[in-house]
């Protein structure tokens, strides 16, 4: 997350607003081999869902704190951008769900796109461009236009880095130092995952590997403050379909449904300095069989005073390779598939690209899945 002195240019979190009861797992205990830590992190995946990561105390931890000040920074010249610049780059939508898109030619993609940001798989065409979304575009629970801005740097085409804003490609080697560090923390808090689910080492990072094509993008967002008389929620409530996200934020905003608790009961997430907001995404629940946790959460406006300023945060969408399958994890303490399961029989790509259709028409119908008890250890 980023430094103190960031969180103390905004007003504070206010305290008489609902707060959801997040563990704060520290990134320098569970990389001393702390065995109650990881314990206390792989709960928090399975019982939430979600955690805060306390990067203080480890090299790469505060490498990335000081990254992330430089981001949320570039966020907001990049956001600030005139409107007619900003939609240049606009983002392709998901073009057909079943069926053959004619490709364009690969000569004429390269030109558009750059070298190696334009994959086609399957009969899809998809363009892994780093792109622009403005605010209305999508819609929320009620069929409103979202309240969100989104600038998105695929981790495919960041080198090279494609069509981008100037100021995108002066801070090239800010970005790329940011995609490093929080890659790093993030193939670490994988293998802790597997550790806990009996799995062989590398299991989890093996669906998901960096040299390979995939959705992963860090992902620049503002949500402007609303007038206080139409105050409402920014960002429908969804689950993450991808396996992990690493989110920074200084403003509240970020809501989640508790575990036990009613459809009313949402909750704010409360950023704290030097801690990253973690939670597992859906594809990690197909993967274990519903023992990881992908939690229902939404945007709505900063709580408080909060609710005047602006809010910019930066999120690392972590998803699967693109042609990985999504069937269920054979091996350690995951559950067998059951006779009455059906076994999702699609690759990532296919998979993505359905979740990505249902979002943008704001007919997503996600909700809270797994935390699914192991399979017993074997005697």
């Amino acid at each position: 997350m980023a430094s103190q002195k960031l969180f103390d240019s905004y007003p504070a979190f206010p305290n008489d607003v609902p707060i959801a009861n997040v563990e704060k797992i520290s990134l320098a205990k569970l990389k001393a081999g702390d065995s109650m830590e990881v314990s206390r992190m792989f709960s928090a995946c399975t019982e939430l869902g979600f955690f805060l990561l306390d990067l203080k105390n480890d090299d790469v931890g505060m490498s990335l704190q000081k990254d992330i000040d430089v981001m949320l920074g570039l966020a907001k010249e990049v956001f600030d951008l005139p409107y007619e610049e900003k939609t240049v780059y606009n983002q392709i939508p998901p073009q057909k769900l079943v069926g053959f898109v004619p490709p364009l030619s690969n000569l004429f993609s390269r030109r558009l796109l750059g070298e190696g940001i334009m994959r086609q798989y399957k009969g899809y065409v998809l363009r892994c461009r780093n792109s622009y979304k403005a605010a209305g575009v999508m819609k929320t629970e009620t069929g409103q236009p979202d309240q969100c801005e989104f600038f998105s740097l695929s981790r495919d085409g960041t080198e090279p880095m494609g069509e981008n804003p100037p100021v995108i490609q002066e801070n090239r080697p800010q970005i790329t130092s940011y995609l490093n560090h929080i890659t790093s923390i993030a193939q670490s808090l994988l293998a802790y995952i597997e550790t806990q689910l009996g799995l062989p080492a590398g299991k989890l990072s093996s669906l998901q590997k960096t040299d390979m094509p995939s959705g992963t993008v860090i992902r620049m967002i503002r949500y402007a403050s609303q007038d206080p008389s139409a105050r409402r929620t920014a960002l429908l409530p969804h689950t993450d379909y991808g396996s992990l996200t690493l989110l920074t934020s200084v403003l509240g905003g970020i809501q989640i449904l508790p575990r036990g608790s009613d459809e009313h009961d949402w909750r704010y997430i409360k950023p704290e300095p030097g801690c990253l907001i973690v939670n597992m995404g859906d594809a990690m629940v197909e993967w274990t069989g519903g023992v990881l946790r992908s939690n229902l959460h939404r945007v709505t406006y900063a709580p408080g005073a909060q609710a005047e300023c602006t809010r910019h945060s930066i999120a690392y969408l972590i998803r699967p390779a693109r042609d990985v399958s999504m069937k269920r994890i054979v091996g350690g303490r995951i559950p067998d598939v059951g006779h009455d399961e059906e076994e999702l029989d699609i690759t990532a790509s296919e998979w993505e690209m359905k979740k990505a259709m249902a979002l943008k028409a704001g007919a997503d119908i996600a909700k809270t899945r797994g935390g699914r008890p192991m399979k017993p250890l074997s005697v």
